[in-house]
């Protein structure tokens, strides 16, 4: 599943992306129909609090329009959404933060970037062959795990209320 959020999802977006969905987000500046153009030559589920979208012909089937844009809200929204299936803990930690890319285990050339309170201690790195970023798992890891967890948990919330008919 691929997806694209609206600027006022940014957020939303960014912890997708840390589950490790393929996410991208509009720029500020994107009238909203180049956002649901970028959508549908993309192939991407559109996540938007703009209602205005919602009558955008080209986004019908593409596009689910969110109440708020508070990370919380939209983890319980989410899970009330049928024609959506978010999973928070799908592939966590798998996509580079900052341009999306998957991450390859890094090599012994890899361990050069860390720093250097880390040598010795970290035994796996992971790469970006996009913007070259390395990453570790350290307590920054254990902690956005954690935060996925409380949002898989906010989602099923949500799938309940929807399967009750609440």
């Amino acid at each position: 599943m691929k997806i694209l959020c609206d600027r006022m999802l940014l957020g939303l977006g960014h912890w997708l992306r840390v589950a490790g969905y393929d996410t991208h987000w509009a720029e500020a500046d994107w009238p909203d129909r180049e956002v649901v153009a970028l959508a549908v030559r993309e192939d991407r589920i559109l996540l938007t609090c703009d209602q205005e979208i919602h009558d955008h012909r080209a986004a019908a089937g593409r596009r689910v329009v969110l109440s708020s844009n508070a990370l919380e809200d939209c983890a319980v929204e989410l899970g009330r959404h049928a024609d959506i299936e978010i999973d928070w803990l799908f592939a966590p930690l798998s996509r580079c933060l900052k341009c999306n890319v998957v991450l390859v285990e890094g090599g012994p050339e890899h361990f050069d970037e860390l720093p250097s309170g880390l040598v010795g201690f970290v035994t796996r790195v992971e790469f970006c062959g996009g913007c070259r970023r390395v990453y570790w798992a350290g307590s920054h890891a254990d902690h956005m795990l954690e935060r996925l967890r409380e949002l898989e948990r906010l989602c099923a919330r949500g799938r309940s209320e929807r399967l009750r008919g609440s």
